[in-house]
């Protein structure tokens, strides 16, 4: 089993790995709604957009989500031009 969480069951093991990238996913289109629609937010608060970006290297890139990665990083290179 290759994700096995400390205190979780096999068959809890078994459902976080099927509904894990579902929730991933969910994720990055709520940060891509967010982005396309409501950049300001960032624009007004620059600590916020710092951990955004954290956010996005450290765990999406961690999960293996590249091109969702490249899809927001775009967006915000967009919007910061």
């Amino acid at each position: 089993m290759a994700l096995h969480l400390q205190g979780m069951g096999v068959i809890e093991s078994i459902q976080w790995e099927k509904y894990n990238p579902l929730l991933q996913s969910r994720v990055v289109n709520v940060l891509r709604k967010w982005l396309a629609s409501h950049f300001y937010d960032f624009k007004e608060d620059t600590k916020m957009l710092e951990r955004l970006m954290s956010f996005l290297e450290d765990n999406i890139e961690k999960h293996k989500l590249n091109d969702q990665l490249k899809v927001l990083k775009l967006l915000i290179l967009e919007q910061v031009s």
